[in-house]
């Protein structure tokens, strides 16, 4: 989506997803601006929100002239393959682009975080449905420094 990265949403967004990153005092946070996530997926299909998620995420984690690159190591969790989209600075980076989202993936990489004393960011669509299963997890995640899981509802 060519036009959409040289437009003002796109930096809008950006914009919102870093905020989120560093000022978010809440686990589940919602970016303020545009959703153009709607527009996308009308004209081009799922995969191209996934496809913008992760453009965005790497704009956010790099710079205008390096982005973050995209992480391909597996960790293995009770015999599941599972491979966060971007890990910097001990973090782990998720795009779920899926509605709603999907619970067994955000536990598994919660799981591997908390054993190696991280925590797991999930960027996902504005109008993503946390499941009420999720959603009561959130509070006491939140309060664990190993394993703590942080959503950004931004894309």
């Amino acid at each position: 989506m060519q036009h959409a990265q040289a437009g003002p949403e796109y930096g809008i967004i950006v914009s919102g997803i870093a905020g989120g990153l560093r000022h978010s005092t809440r686990p589940v946070y919602t970016c303020l601006g545009p959703d153009v996530t709607g527009i996308t997926e009308a004209l081009q299909g799922p995969q191209a929100v996934r496809d913008l998620g992760l453009k965005l995420v790497a704009r956010t984690l790099g710079t205008d002239t390096k982005l973050w690159p995209r992480n391909f190591s597996a960790f293995i969790y009770e015999g599941r393959r599972r491979v966060p989209d971007f890990v910097k600075a001990g973090t782990f980076y998720v795009v779920d682009t899926e509605r709603p989202l999907d619970l067994a993936k955000i536990r598994d990489l919660r799981a591997i975080a908390r054993e190696r004393g991280t925590q797991l960011v999930v960027i996902t669509r504005k109008n993503a449905t946390i499941m009420s299963a999720l959603s009561k997890a959130m509070p006491v995640w939140w309060k664990r420094p190993a394993g703590r899981v942080r959503i950004l509802r931004c894309i």
